[in-house]
């Protein structure tokens, strides 16, 4: 059982291989031992009742063997179970059992509770008969005459044998109800373990795919709650991981413009230098300071791949400082100057001297001039 569907279905089918049986064993144990035997023998005890109180009917039936055999043929047509009819001693009148037929007239030691009876109560006994070696359910009944007195016993016995055979069957019908209810268990168990399991396998397969640079996919947030949230967090990584994707590519892009713009303006200026420029000293002096500031303003650039993390998770910082307008503008407009008249344009520059003194970050504002000049 190595895989999470197996476990899964383990877990639901184990409790219940081990509950169900064991209900379905006490059920027919408490059906055999209580509840069938119970309604046995108060059936047999009201039958022999019933024939009692109608043999107070039948005159002699107490006294003569005939009389009490023509009754018994009457009363015993259509039962299953053995009728005796006998004296307020304990000897037999008459029978329907084949196996005590020649002790009819004798004493029959095998009455349960004969003293019981004769002092007028019932007597019951469920177990092993000697006579027969079987198990029976015998019920004897005391008759007695207006002055309740004990006149006779009525017994009646039935052999356990067809009750077990009925009881077999009942024994298979509560075993194929334990099998069902075992189907039905397996297959709730692999539905549950199908609906818990499809979703992880998604999952694993998403996390395989984004290790192997596979395209980002969002996964259906469905299924048990905490299935719901591991789906809903898989999918806020995958847009985390799609805007860093962004931010990283809008960086690169960012790079090569921040890099190519003051690499072009640097070239114009060398281009100038070496067509002239130097021999005039403030000329001269303008471009190479110029240069010297696009070089300086390019090393935050080095801060930016260095810090890129805290670019993409994060606003950028400003290192704000106190700079002087004019003077920051003079120094920065030489460069562009030269770039714009080796592409033959026309170039006009008016820095007004009062300009404010601000706190600003220097070099990434001239990171913006530029860009606005270079387009």
């Amino acid at each position: 059982m190595r895989s999470l569907r197996s476990w899964l279905i383990a877990s639901h089918l184990i409790p219940l291989f081990v509950i169900i049986p064991v209900v379905g064993f006490i059920i027919i144990s408490l059906l055999n031992s209580r509840l069938v035997l119970n309604q046995l023998s108060t059936e047999l005890a009201n039958q022999a009742a019933l024939i009692a109180e109608v043999a107070n009917t039948q005159p002699g039936v107490w006294q003569d063997r005939e009389v009490a055999d023509r009754y018994l043929l009457a009363i015993s047509q259509g039962h299953h179970w053995d009728i005796m009819i006998l004296d307020a001693e304990g000897h037999l009148l008459a029978t329907s059992n084949p196996n005590y037929a020649s002790e009819v007239g004798n004493y029959i030691s095998d009455v349960p509770e004969i003293t019981q009876l004769q002092s007028g109560q019932q007597a019951i006994f469920v177990g092993m008969s000697d006579r027969t070696q079987s198990r029976v359910a015998d019920v004897a009944v005391p008759a007695t005459n207006a002055q309740n007195q004990v006149v006779g016993i009525v017994r009646v016995t039935t052999e356990l044998d067809t009750l077990n055979q009925n009881f077999v069957e009942l024994q298979r019908v509560v075993i194929a109800i334990v099998a069902f209810a075992l189907l039905v268990g397996l297959g709730i168990a692999l539905l549950l373990a199908l609906a818990i399991e499809r979703p992880l396998r998604q999952l694993t397969v998403a996390l395989h795919g984004i290790g192997q640079g596979q395209p980002l996919t969002v996964l259906p947030e469905q299924g048990p709650r905490e299935i719901q949230q591991l789906a809903q967090t898989f999918n806020l990584l995958t847009e985390r991981l799609a805007r860093l994707e962004e931010t990283r590519r809008r960086l690169l892009a960012n790079l090569v413009h921040e890099l190519g713009r003051p690499l072009g303006a640097m070239r114009a200026a060398v281009h100038a230098l070496q067509t002239g420029a130097d021999q005039e000293p403030e000329l001269r002096q303008e471009l190479l300071t110029g240069m010297n500031d696009e070089i300086r303003r390019l090393e935050p650039l080095l801060d930016d791949l260095s810090q890129l993390h805290h670019q993409v998770l994060g606003p950028t910082q400003l290192e704000k400082t106190p700079v002087a307008l004019s003077p920051w503008l003079e120094g920065l407009l030489p460069t562009w100057r030269e770039a714009a008249l080796a592409k033959d344009l026309r170039w006009q520059a008016e820095v007004d001297p009062d300009l404010p003194r601000l706190a600003i970050d220097g070099p990434r504002l001239a990171q913006a001039v530029g860009n606005l000049l270079s387009n």
